[in-house]
Protein backbone atom coordinates (compact mmCIF):
# COMPACT_ATOMS: atom_id res chain seq x y z
CA UNK A 1 0.00 0.00 0.00
CA UNK A 2 1.13 3.45 -0.76
CA UNK A 3 0.96 6.16 1.92
CA UNK A 4 -0.21 9.43 0.38
CA UNK A 5 0.98 11.48 3.40
CA UNK A 6 4.64 12.16 2.67
CA UNK A 7 5.11 14.98 5.17
CA UNK A 8 7.20 14.28 8.27
CA UNK A 9 5.20 16.74 10.33
CA UNK A 10 2.64 15.39 12.73
CA UNK A 11 -0.58 17.35 12.65
CA UNK A 12 -2.06 18.28 16.04
CA UNK A 13 -5.18 20.16 16.91
CA UNK A 14 -4.40 23.52 18.47
CA UNK A 15 -6.88 22.81 21.27
CA UNK A 16 -9.02 25.47 22.92
CA UNK A 17 -7.96 29.00 22.20
CA UNK A 18 -7.53 31.39 25.13
CA UNK A 19 -7.75 35.11 24.68
CA UNK A 20 -4.47 36.70 25.78
CA UNK A 21 -6.38 39.44 27.69
CA UNK A 22 -8.27 36.79 29.68
CA UNK A 23 -5.05 34.93 30.41
CA UNK A 24 -3.40 38.15 31.65
CA UNK A 25 -6.40 38.93 33.90
CA UNK A 26 -6.42 35.42 35.34
CA UNK A 27 -2.68 35.60 35.99
CA UNK A 28 -3.10 38.96 37.74
CA UNK A 29 -5.93 37.59 39.93
CA UNK A 30 -3.82 34.57 40.88
CA UNK A 31 -0.87 36.82 41.76
CA UNK A 32 -3.04 39.09 43.96
CA UNK A 33 -4.61 36.08 45.67
CA UNK A 34 -1.20 34.57 46.39
CA UNK A 35 0.12 37.86 47.79
CA UNK A 36 -2.89 38.34 50.06
CA UNK A 37 -2.63 34.82 51.48
CA UNK A 38 -6.31 34.17 50.72
CA UNK A 39 -7.01 30.48 50.22
CA UNK A 40 -10.52 31.10 48.96
CA UNK A 41 -12.36 29.84 52.02
CA UNK A 42 -13.33 33.28 53.27
CA UNK A 43 -12.91 32.34 56.93
CA UNK A 44 -9.84 31.43 58.91
CA UNK A 45 -10.25 27.94 60.34
CA UNK A 46 -7.41 26.28 62.13
CA UNK A 47 -7.55 22.59 62.84
CA UNK A 48 -5.61 21.13 65.71
CA UNK A 49 -4.56 17.53 65.37
CA UNK A 50 -5.21 15.33 68.37
CA UNK A 51 -3.81 11.94 69.09
CA UNK A 52 -2.35 9.61 71.63
CA UNK A 53 0.50 7.17 71.75
CA UNK A 54 -0.07 3.44 71.82
CA UNK A 55 0.91 3.40 75.48
CA UNK A 56 -1.87 5.89 76.24
CA UNK A 57 -4.41 3.54 74.68
CA UNK A 58 -3.03 0.58 76.62
CA UNK A 59 -3.38 2.36 79.97
CA UNK A 60 -6.88 3.79 79.43
CA UNK A 61 -9.63 2.41 81.59
CA UNK A 62 -12.55 0.64 79.95
CA UNK A 63 -15.89 2.42 80.21
CA UNK A 64 -18.23 -0.50 80.80
CA UNK A 65 -21.26 1.77 80.33
CA UNK A 66 -20.36 2.22 76.65
CA UNK A 67 -19.34 -1.41 76.05
CA UNK A 68 -22.21 -3.56 74.77
CA UNK A 69 -20.51 -6.88 74.07
CA UNK A 70 -17.65 -8.37 76.08
CA UNK A 71 -14.67 -6.16 76.77
CA UNK A 72 -15.13 -3.38 74.15
CA UNK A 73 -15.88 -5.76 71.30
CA UNK A 74 -18.88 -3.64 70.36
CA UNK A 75 -19.49 -0.23 71.91
CA UNK A 76 -22.58 1.97 72.02
CA UNK A 77 -23.03 3.95 68.79
CA UNK A 78 -20.80 1.58 66.80
CA UNK A 79 -21.53 -1.24 64.40
CA UNK A 80 -20.08 -4.52 63.24
CA UNK A 81 -19.66 -6.16 59.85
CA UNK A 82 -19.84 -9.88 59.26
CA UNK A 83 -17.84 -10.60 56.12
CA UNK A 84 -17.38 -14.03 54.52
CA UNK A 85 -17.88 -15.75 51.16
CA UNK A 86 -21.35 -16.85 50.19
CA UNK A 87 -22.66 -20.01 51.80
CA UNK A 88 -20.58 -19.70 54.97
CA UNK A 89 -23.49 -19.05 57.36
CA UNK A 90 -23.47 -15.27 57.83
CA UNK A 91 -27.28 -15.13 57.96
CA UNK A 92 -27.51 -17.98 60.45
CA UNK A 93 -24.80 -16.46 62.65
CA UNK A 94 -26.52 -13.06 62.55
CA UNK A 95 -29.96 -14.46 63.38
CA UNK A 96 -28.63 -16.68 66.19
CA UNK A 97 -26.59 -13.83 67.71
CA UNK A 98 -29.50 -11.37 67.52
CA UNK A 99 -31.86 -13.83 69.26
CA UNK A 100 -29.34 -14.66 71.99
CA UNK A 101 -28.45 -11.00 72.59
CA UNK A 102 -32.16 -10.13 72.82
CA UNK A 103 -32.51 -12.74 75.59
CA UNK A 104 -29.34 -11.51 77.32
CA UNK A 105 -27.55 -14.81 76.60
CA UNK A 106 -24.08 -15.52 75.25
CA UNK A 107 -23.62 -16.31 71.55
CA UNK A 108 -20.36 -17.50 70.00
CA UNK A 109 -18.32 -16.33 72.99
CA UNK A 110 -19.86 -12.84 73.00
CA UNK A 111 -22.01 -11.89 75.95
CA UNK A 112 -24.07 -8.71 76.36
CA UNK A 113 -22.98 -6.50 79.25
CA UNK A 114 -25.64 -5.83 81.88
CA UNK A 115 -28.80 -6.00 79.75
CA UNK A 116 -30.45 -7.62 76.72
CA UNK A 117 -29.74 -5.91 73.39
CA UNK A 118 -31.86 -4.96 70.42
CA UNK A 119 -30.31 -5.56 67.01
CA UNK A 120 -30.80 -3.92 63.64
CA UNK A 121 -29.91 -6.22 60.76
CA UNK A 122 -29.50 -4.65 57.35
Amino acid sequence: MKNDDTSDETKFDDGPHVDSDQADKAEERARRKAESGDNGSGTEKRYVLRGASLLDYATRSINTEESLLNNRWLCRGCGAFIVAPSGQGKSVLTAQAAVCFACGKEAFGLKPNKMPLTSVII
